[in-house]
């Protein structure tokens, strides 16, 4: 439509109040970061379509499901590029959602993949893709990985 391409609309449900809440609490000189895990990560992704790109200082999402089309990440790849951090554990099952009914929902571009101990930057397209629904938790499996890879320098140099 309007070429910004589409989101999934039960994402960003009711989200205008709250980043017309979250930007009235913070001076307009001053950038939010947005972060969040699984549906948050989502609606972190949505933020340029509340907010000018301005007042995003950074996107981090763990977790986070395919929010929109090929046309919406585009349309805001340049911030995307430079502000976005997708963080994904393993094979969460979650992140790969939805799996079959809207294959055009995708994520698109860089993500941090927490695997065997390590922090790898990859592209989207070279994550192996979901399978494992514990990996999905933000208390276990991401905290592990996180600590696994935080005390792999301290390993490697013992």
């Amino acid at each position: 439509g309007d070429g910004h391409g589409s989101v999934l609309s039960g994402f960003v449900a009711g989200m205008a109040d709250l980043y017309a809440w979250a930007l009235a609490l913070v001076p307009a000189d001053r950038a939010l970061h947005v972060m969040g895990h699984s549906l948050g990560g989502a609606r972190a992704h949505a933020a340029p379509l509340f907010m000018g790109a301005d007042r995003i200082a950074g996107l981090t999402s763990f977790g986070a499901p395919r929010l929109g089309n090929l046309a919406f990440w585009k349309s805001h790849a340049d911030l995307f590029r430079a502000r976005l951090v997708r963080v994904v554990a393993g094979r969460d099952l979650w992140a790969g959602w939805p799996w079959f009914f809207n294959p055009a929902a995708i994520n698109f571009g860089a993500l941090v993949w927490l695997h065997d101990g390590r922090a790898d930057t990859i592209d989207e397209g070279d994550w192996p893709g979901y399978a494992a629904e514990a990996d999905h938790d933000l208390d276990s499996s991401y905290r592990l990985r996180l600590a696994a890879v935080a005390d792999a320098p301290e390993k490697a140099a013992a």
